[in-house]
């Protein structure tokens, strides 16, 4: 199955507050914190475990204004990174 059609979720355990356009992650489990900016934040709060990356993509890339193949590149290497720090679940959609 293609990467697109994953549908992280974010974990319950992580908790989430915008700050002006930004935004903090706080991860309960570790007391780790993450620092994201508006296009992160953006793609973050879109997470819900059921819009695939290829639709938050497309979101992004008609917000932005921007290639859609190249959004969709960096959603995708993003939401790895937070795969990677276990602040996301993945399912496929």
């Amino acid at each position: 199955m293609a990467a697109s059609n994953i549908q992280p979720e974010k974990r319950a355990d992580v908790k989430w507050k915008q700050i002006g356009r930004a935004g903090i992650l706080f991860d309960l489990r570790t007391g780790d914190y993450y620092e994201l900016d508006d296009v992160a934040l953006s793609i973050w709060k879109m997470l819900d475990g059921k819009t695939s990356l290829a639709k938050v993509a497309s979101r992004l890339a008609e917000s932005y204004d921007a290639s859609e193949k190249t959004v969709e590149r960096d959603v995708a290497q993003f939401v790895s990174e937070l795969k990677k720090r276990k602040l996301v679940d993945a399912s496929k959609g």
